[in-house]
């Protein structure tokens, strides 16, 4: 599975910003700003599209935004567009929806986005954000919390543990989502099933409905495919869950049998699993049904770390 360049966000058509254009009705769409020269096109670097869209008279009916390419010096750094953002928050004050990194692997690899700054402070300087989407290395989230955030998603080849700690540590009480992508330890993922009890506690995350813990591998140190299943057994979060996503390595028949024994996991609505479809250049079918799991999708799934 790789991730491609998104084309919406929060429901809403992305359309590329060019400067000085007014692009529409601004509460129907969002913008797409920073975008790779396709076929020897010149590249639209974030960095001085952001400014100029931060200067344009209508500025402030932006709602929904999304950060790409950005390699004006070199390996794309979201990180360097955070302080400019957050800047320039006076001239966005209706931002609801942010998608930072929207790069596809054509553009570039997930674990190349560099994440350099810290994301804490982005979050403080805009209290309407509802979505936060980030794509690329490990992120720094220092945040003790934010009362309207309702999705979070984190995609990474290699998430780190102290990214989820972070997470885990903030108070978010409207948060509904949460997505959080770990990949292999080769590009830094060493997360271990220990920095995720807290998000499985449930404690600071009232309202959670889904919970997406993906890109699941048997990489040590955290053996994340194995540990994270194996933890819900009693994990007081599953009781108010919609759905559970643990998606990544094809599961064991033990992971299997303990998810098909703890009653929570069994009366969710929904519960997504991945296998990986292709196994020595042949095709494999879809692992059989599970008895005591009718919830239960298996989707196909290749694992994202490069």
């Amino acid at each position: 599975m790789a991730f491609d360049h998104e084309t919406e966000l929060a429901g809403r058509p992305l359309v590329p910003y060019e400067p000085g254009q007014p692009p529409g009705d601004l509460s129907r769409i969002g913008l797409d700003v920073g975008l790779f020269g396709e076929d020897g096109g010149e590249d639209k670097d974030c960095g001085p599209y952001l400014e100029a869209l931060l200067a344009e008279p209508w500025a402030e009916a932006v709602e929904v935004l999304s950060l790409g390419w950005n390699a004006y010096s070199g390996t794309p750094d979201m990180g360097t567009l955070l302080l400019p953002l957050i800047e320039g928050a006076r001239r966005l004050p209706r931002l609801t929806h942010l998608l930072v990194g929207n790069m596809g692997q054509d553009e570039c690899e997930v674990s190349w986005i560099g994440q350099s700054d810290d994301y804490g402070p982005l979050l403080a300087a805009f209290p309407r954000l509802e979505t936060l989407c980030i794509r690329g290395m490990t992120p720094t989230i220092r945040c003790s919390g934010h009362a309207r955030l309702k999705t979070l998603i984190v995609q990474s080849g290699g998430l780190g543990g102290s990214a989820v700690r972070e997470i885990a540590a903030a108070d978010l009480p409207a948060l509904e989502t949460l997505e959080l992508w770990f990949g292999v330890a080769q590009y830094g993922c060493d997360a271990t099933v220990e920095d995720i009890r807290p998000i499985l506690a449930g404690d600071r995350l009232p309202r959670l409905r889904r919970l997406a813990l993906v890109n699941l591998t048997e990489d040590e140190p955290g053996r994340l495919a194995e540990t994270i299943p194996l933890a819900l057994a009693d994990a007081p979060i599953l009781t108010r869950l919609e759905e559970l996503d643990l998606r990544g390595s094809t599961p064991s028949e033990r992971v299997v049998q303990a998810l098909a024994r703890t009653p929570a996991v069994r009366t969710l609505p929904r519960l997504r699993l991945g296998y990986e479809e292709f196994s020595r250049n042949s095709l494999r079918p879809p692992p059989a049904p599970v008895p005591g799991l009718d919830n239960v999708v298996f989707e196909p799934f290749v694992i994202v770390s490069e």
